[in-house]
């Protein structure tokens, strides 16, 4: 039968090995630790960066999506403006338009541009014939059975064979996109549809699609009842998508790495999917990934929802592999380092490698005795004090480098504490002091003072004593300490709230400004404590810059709305910069916020009253323009003063370019006269010769007086700066 226990002798060999290589197993023992601690640290710091990263990618890819949204709309209010600034506007007219934009260059996953017309029945045959006669022979719109209203597509750009086929389509007659279109109509704003099959699909490689829609009235009236937009309505400009192609287009390879999934609506039917990177839907998974996101977008009244899923590759990044690099090198370091100190050991036991390592040490290393007398200083305590060995040798440490105090006063060596420590018992402890030395000079400096007590069998007790100089230490803690009081008083009497924030987002300082606006005290404000002031409908976009700039590192602003501490929310400009540590590291955030509510309201009035004021010129009976002094461009003209001129394009203009006709009337040289002296003109009645239908031709107009009545806005200067 084997023994279970080990023998006395195998037992005494191992404590003898453990004794006599004790250094080298406890420096094993001491960076294989410290490897394990790094190696858990640097991997949770690796999955907390993939997590941010990842939800950089996702936030990035969302804006990306919105912005290009955002994009196509625009290209639609400039397709509108083509019915604003024309009567008419023909298929070569369209198509010109979508050329010169080239936006299957600029904007790729547009299936492109059309124009849908309102057509009632009593005009559907007249319809219907008029595109038969401009080439389209099989013209019919479609479907075909007969109802009270019908829109047409007859605009469609770019005209390939598949954008063909949806010529005479009647969009309307579909109640996802007839939704759309009512809420278009009914708005006045851009509306996005619904998932629907396009009728550009083949059949073969079909996409889910939607559309844009954007509604055009009658007479480029913009009718603020309801039901006279409903009674107005003239057509709609729009754009049809393929989703996969937008998709594809907007992302590209930049988000290889991760899985996107679009779904129209609030909730992930299966129904509503628009765009999948992978065959395999991972929100229905029953496993989801190891990081994942959801999005919301609102579009044009529209909702869609995103969700993003980092692939394996994503997860398996150079830093989530660095943790087990630092893991296999920290345990090779640590056996090296213990074969390193085994073999100094059995090589180098003598007295010479105590005395080498002494020598080189860079701490000043004394050794007293039980009665305080200096038995050893090494080079380093030579250097420190001034003092040879020689000199040292068997005088007392206090007498020699502890006697005087700063002030001058005797320091009685009774009250030494590195005498009293080791006269007080030998036992194997260490004790530090913060004391005061005088170098042979007879300068002081401070110190630590690292005591060890050591009690060698029966012989006496002595101490080894390690010094350190800290007087700049000493001085650059008192150098913090009077800067950090500089700050807090020049932040508690800055006229702006000040916070201090660290990368995990908690306050750690906030000035007296921050206190008295909120009614916080300083215990409830740091930490946490900055989002119960900012008002909860501006907190998600808060979050969002924040959040980009804490991973980018960088300064961001934004308008939010804070509350005082008596309820009220005021309008607060926030600005936040980095901050970082004497080495470069990044810190954090110093916030300053300055109140702007007063600034808002004012703004808001201005802008109110230049509408009221646009507003009055648009709805006057009478002709009016608005001209600028500094070029004379024409900056308005209400509909009956375009009327005049056959409803030209004149804004944007001079007087010059507009009315080459009027130049034998003099009237360009009175109006430079109205800028120049400020006196209204009063013109005579006379007969005007007027380009009325923009075609060259001069017709003689009714007699009309002349600038009858001039309109001046003046700055603060009192120049005059318009004209009407």
């Amino acid at each position: 039968m084997t023994s279970l226990f080990i023998s006395p002798m195998k037992l005494s060999k191992l404590v003898a090995f453990v004794r006599e290589y004790l250094i080298a197993i406890s420096s094993f023992l001491l960076i294989f630790l410290l490897t394990l601690f790094i190696y858990s640290e640097t991997k949770k710091k690796a999955l907390e960066r993939n997590e941010k990263l990842f939800e950089l990618k996702a936030v990035q890819a969302t804006q990306a999506l919105e912005l290009r949204m955002r994009d196509y709309t625009q290209i639609l209010v400039g397709a509108k403006a083509l019915f604003v600034a024309s009567d008419t506007v023909t298929r070569e007219d369209w198509a010109n338009y979508y050329n010169t934009l080239k936006l299957e260059e600029n904007y790729p996953g547009l299936q492109g541009v059309g124009y849908t017309h309102f057509v009632k029945p009593r005009e559907l045959s007249v319809h219907v014939e008029r595109f038969r006669k401009e080439g389209f022979q099989d013209f019919a719109i479609q479907p075909e059975n007969p109802r009270s209203v019908y829109t047409s597509i007859i605009y469609l750009e770019p005209l390939d064979k598949r954008n063909r086929r949806a010529i005479g389509y009647d969009m309307f007659s579909d109640s996802t996109r007839r939704s759309a279109m009512q809420m278009a109509r009914d708005t006045r704003k851009p509306a996005l549809s619904g998932k629907v099959r396009l009728v550009q699909e083949t059949g073969v490689n079909d996409q889910a699609g939607f559309l844009i829609y954007l509604p055009v009235y009658e007479n480029n009236a913009e009718p603020e009842a309801i039901q006279e937009r409903q009674r107005l309505i003239k057509g709609f400009v729009y754009s049809p998508f393929r989703a996969k192609d937008l998709m594809m287009a907007t992302w590209g390879r930049n988000y290889a790495d991760l899985d996107i999934e679009v779904y129209d609506g609030t909730s992930f039917d299966k129904d509503g999917l628009l765009y999948s990177t992978d065959s395999v839907l991972h929100y229905h998974d029953a496993k989801k990934r190891e990081l994942d996101m959801l999005s919301t977008l609102s579009i044009n009244n529209q909702t869609w929802r995103v969700y993003f899923s980092a692939k394996p590759s994503f997860v398996r990044s150079a830093d989530t592999e660095l943790p087990y690099f630092i893991l296999l090198g920290g345990t090779i370091i640590s056996l090296l380092m213990f074969f390193i100190i085994w073999s100094l050991i059995n090589t180098r036991r003598s007295n010479s490698l105590k005395q080498t390592i002494t020598d080189n040490a860079t701490a000043a290393l004394f050794i007293i005795d039980a009665n305080g007398i200096c038995t050893f200083m090494n080079p380093a305590a030579e250097e420190m004090t001034g003092f040879d060995f020689s000199e040292m040798q068997s005088k007392s440490l206090h007498k020699m480098v502890h006697h005087t105090k700063p002030d001058g006063s005797p320091y009685p060596a009774a009250e030494c504490p590195l005498r009293n420590a080791l006269q007080h018992g030998g036992t194997k402890t260490k004790k530090v002091y913060e004391e005061m030395f005088v170098r042979k000079d007879g300068s002081f400096f401070d110190d630590s003072c690292a005591v060890h007590l050591i009690k060698d069998g029966s012989r006496e007790a002595y101490a080894i004593i390690e010094v350190r100089d800290v007087t700049e230490e000493k001085r650059a803690q008192q150098a913090i300490i009077e800067s950090e009081a500089r700050f807090r008083t020049m932040a508690d009497n800055a006229p702006v709230i000040i916070t201090i924030l660290d990368i995990w987002k908690q306050s750690v300082y906030v000035n007296r400004q921050w206190l008295d606006f909120t009614g916080q005290s300083f215990e409830d404000s740091i930490n946490f404590g900055w989002q119960q002031v900012i008002h909860p409908q501006d907190m998600p976009g808060f979050e969002e810059q924040y959040n980009g700039a804490l991973a980018a590192e960088s300064d961001f602003s934004i308008e939010v709305r804070m509350r005082r501490y008596d309820g009220q929310y005021r309008w607060m400009v926030v600005t936040c910069t980095p901050r970082v540590g004497a080495d470069g590291d990044f810190l954090g955030h110093i916030s300053s916020a300055i109140d702007i509510t007063d600034i808002k309201e004012a703004d808001r009035k201005v802008k109110q009253n230049a509408e009221l004021l646009q507003k009055l010129f648009l709805e006057v009976p009478a002709l009016v323009g608005l001209i600028r002094a500094s070029d004379q461009q024409y900056l308005l003209a209400n509909p009956l003063y375009r009327k005049l001129f056959g409803n030209r394009l004149l804004v944007g203009k001079t007087l010059r370019e507009a009315h080459t006709e009027l130049e034998y009337l003099g009237i360009f040289e009175e109006i430079k006269k109205v800028f120049g002296t400020g006196s209204a003109y009063v013109g005579k009645e006379v007969p005007l010769m007027i380009d009325r239908h923009n075609n060259g031709v001069l017709i003689q107009g009714l007699p009309i007086p002349l600038l009858a009545r001039a309109i001046f806005v003046v700055d603060k200067n009192n120049k005059i700066t318009y004209c009407g």
